[in-house]
């Protein structure tokens, strides 16, 4: 049993459609893991119920975790963005018990490799930086997709018309990741 971890973005909305696509080949089931961070108010929970009504649509049982991430990165002193990374981790690793998934399939790509490795690099990283990414890692995640640019799989959605949301956060430099991506 596959988790697919789903934020409605058009690499996860890639991911989900392929796996299920490929499910009877795969021999395996599908469900949708969803975090709603509390970041973007009404923009995460209409995300959220979009994700929600595909997974209706495609008949994929969808979970959900919803939380509070900028109080909880708040109370702990930390940056927001890895307190969204522990708590997506969390939910993964706890619905992998409760709902009997063998392997949580994110939708990594070549685009967040390279941004990755990059990142690495200019934090200071040693040789173990530069592969900052694998198809596998331990505890059971798997990155199916890291051999697709984003352009490849936006223009994969467009030719096939599935819809996705555009998170505009992305977008926002004072995030050090979207910083290093756009700049």
């Amino acid at each position: 049993r596959i988790g697919v971890a789903v934020s409605g973005g058009a690499d996860s909305m890639a991911l989900l459609y392929i796996l299920n696509e490929l499910k009877g080949t795969l021999a395996c089931s599908l469900c949708v893991l969803h975090v709603e961070h509390g970041i973007r108010k009404e923009a995460s929970i209409a995300d959220m119920h979009f994700v929600q009504e595909t997974c209706k649509a495609l008949a994929v049982p969808f979970y959900v975790k919803q939380e509070n991430v900028p109080l909880i990165a708040a109370a702990k002193k930390q940056n927001v963005e890895a307190t969204a990374r522990a708590v997506r981790y969390a939910f993964f690793e706890d619905a992998k018990q409760q709902y009997g998934i063998d392997k949580i399939a994110i939708a990594h790509h070549s685009d967040d490799y390279a941004e990755t490795m990059l990142f690495h690099l200019v934090r200071g990283t040693g040789v173990e930086g530069l592969v900052p990414m694998d198809y596998s890692r331990e505890p059971g995640i798997i990155r199916p997709m890291l051999n697709a640019s984003r352009a490849e799989i936006e223009s994969s959605l467009r030719r096939k018309g599935i819809a996705f949301c555009v998170d505009e956060t992305n977008a926002d430099v004072s995030y050090a990741r979207n910083l290093l991506r756009h700049e």
